[in-house]
């Protein structure tokens, strides 16, 4: 077996050095979104089907083409929302966000980023009474009630998928949560 010498040795170990520098120098590159090329999308402020329809007023931002404040009908779904602010930029992490959820009057959806490093919550829905939906809330939201961990918060999230709640009081009927809990979190929720 062929010894290296100490000068093939050292040039080894430097081309190494080297090689493994410029690689995760690349993986830690920031991308500079200002030279990133957007596709021309035609902003859609208002989707209103019929004359007369009551409408929602949502707030898009984020990971989108046009982030603004859009006029959609009642009953709209997130992913009208993102489609009305012209759609998802490359960097949007559609995975974070449940499409299919049905929109609130005056709540903000914030699409996500994949290059984001710390995990934000993806979708603000305030109540106009500053109440928590327990139909739509999303874990750390329920997780902000009074007496309500994640333990607790997982329970009432499993129970709704199989049956919605169908008014404030049934909230009792998720395990764990007892009459001394509801008394404790009764003003601050809500099915609307």
């Amino acid at each position: 077996m062929d010894r290296f010498t100490k000068r093939e040795m050292i040039l080894l170990i430097a081309l190494i050095a080297l090689a493994g520098l410029l690689f995760f120098g690349r993986q830690m590159q920031r991308v500079d979104l200002s030279e990133i090329e957007t596709l021309d999308a035609e902003p859609v402020k208002t989707i209103i089907e019929a004359e007369g329809e009551t409408e929602l007023v949502i707030h898009v931002a984020g990971e989108v083409f046009e982030p603004g404040v859009y006029a959609l009908r009642t009953g709209a779904r997130v992913i009208e929302a993102i489609q009305a602010a012209g759609g998802e930029t490359n960097f949007a992490d559609m995975e974070r966000l449940n499409l299919a959820r049905v929109l609130v009057d005056g709540e903000q959806i914030i699409v996500p980023s994949t290059l984001e490093t710390e995990v934000q919550t993806a979708v603000s829905e305030p109540q106009a009474d500053g109440k928590v939906n327990i139909n739509r809330a999303e874990a750390s939201q329920l997780e902000g009630l009074t007496g309500i961990g994640p333990t607790k918060a997982q329970a009432i999230i499993d129970y709704r998928s199989d049956h919605p709640f169908q008014s404030v009081e049934e909230i009792q009927s998720v395990s764990g949560i007892g009459e001394k809990t509801y008394e404790k979190i009764c003003d601050q929720i809500t099915i609307n």
